[in-house]
């Protein structure tokens, strides 16, 4: 579906801009298939609320921040991830960074 859907990432704070993800979640990407290893952490930045259809958090204290950075007429664009899960067991996404291998492969 790459012709049919862009996707990028990018956090809401300036933290690790430029680096590589975490090795325990590019080791668990590769297990599924996915090569990460190229990709670099950005911040969020304005034109994203224009540029994408829909702007997703991982959970509350992300989606406040988006809220607020977001122009009201983008605010319709913006939902948790979890939303979209048919198996949801939670609204939040923990965040692993502090956790083991098992964190990041949840």
């Amino acid at each position: 579906m790459d012709d049919l859907i862009f996707s990028d990432s990018a956090g809401t704070h300036s933290n690790h801009i430029g680096e590589a993800p975490d090795k325990r979640a590019q080791r668990v990407a590769q297990h599924r298939g996915y090569d990460v290893s190229r990709l670099r952490a950005r911040q969020v930045k304005i034109t994203d609320f224009a540029e994408f259809d829909r702007v997703l958090a991982m959970d509350e204290d992300n989606l406040s921040t988006l809220k607020r950075l977001c122009p009201s007429t983008d605010a319709h664009k913006l939902f948790l991830l979890m939303k979209f899960s048919k198996e949801r067991e939670t609204r939040d996404i923990p965040d692993p960074y502090y956790g083991g291998l098992q964190a990041f492969d949840k």
